[in-house]
């Protein structure tokens, strides 16, 4: 619409600028309103036509502008459809895995240790979320596009992946761990996206999520450090928690231990 108003008031800038095709009469006010309109959107009507030079060069750039306003639309439209329909596909690739912490930890469990299976699992989350992270800020209308549904909601999803991270690489006994190869970089990406996002799209929450208790590894009888040595890791992560809280809110997202804070 600006746009069309813009070339409108160049065309009436001048009495000469349009004219009607046939008799070379100059338009009215809604004549060059009609005429701007399909120029700009490259309709090539041709009832009216520039009647001078200037004009003649106008309606050329009028008609440039509007094809590549209209190129530029519909591609990034379908750029912003692709970058949601990611964000919630990675969100139920995330719940795919478990509802929570305790499911995804218990699936992955084989008794003795955990799956190579599991292991991919995880490396196969780090591109996805990475490239998610990306697309808030290649097309930040995407943060807007909410999902009615936790489980194809990226904030719940990452919060469920943030517990168990947790779990895994601060309460888990070291050598019942799964490949670091597998959690660092997955850890790192998370890191990295929360602090893309936070600033633009949300606020670090004042405290952090409390910690899933370390009854949920045993239950799944995955062998656990002690109580001060699982605070103290948990301590180190407390900065990333409170940016997971903050993304969760931001999201329309209750934290589900709310009521424990």
């Amino acid at each position: 619409m600006l746009l069309w108003a813009g070339w409108w008031l160049v065309f009436a800038s001048h009495d000469e600028a349009v004219v009607t095709s046939v008799t070379g009469v100059p338009a009215d006010g809604w004549a060059r309103v009609y005429f701007t309109g399909y120029t700009v959107f490259t309709l090539g009507i041709g009832d009216y036509v520039p009647g001078t030079a200037w004009a003649q060069v106008a309606t050329t750039v009028a008609s440039l502008s509007g094809l590549f306003l209209v190129t530029l639309s519909i591609t990034y439209l379908v750029q912003v459809v692709q970058a949601v329909v990611h964000k919630r596909v990675l969100a139920e690739q995330i719940h795919a895995l478990g509802r929570d912490a305790a499911a995804v930890v218990t699936a992955g469990w084989t008794g003795n240790g955990f799956s190579s299976m599991f292991n991919q699992h995880l490396v196969s989350l780090t591109a996805p979320l990475l490239r998610m992270g990306e697309h808030h800020l290649a097309y930040p209308v995407v943060h807007y596009f909410h999902s009615a549904s936790s489980h194809k909601a990226p904030a719940p999803a990452v919060a469920v992946l943030d517990d168990t991270l947790l779990l895994l690489c601060a309460g888990a006994a070291p050598e019942a761990r799964p490949d670091p190869a597998a959690t660092g970089p997955l850890l790192s990406a998370l890191d990295q996206v929360l602090d893309t996002l936070r600033g633009q799209f949300f606020r670090r929450a004042g405290q952090e999520r409390p910690a899933p208790e370390l009854s949920v590894l045993r239950r799944a009888g995955v062998p656990v450090v002690g109580e001060e040595r699982y605070a103290a890791g948990v301590r180190e992560h407390a900065r990333r928690r409170r940016s997971v809280r903050g993304f969760l809110h931001s999201d329309g997202w209750r934290d589900d231990r709310d009521d424990r804070t």
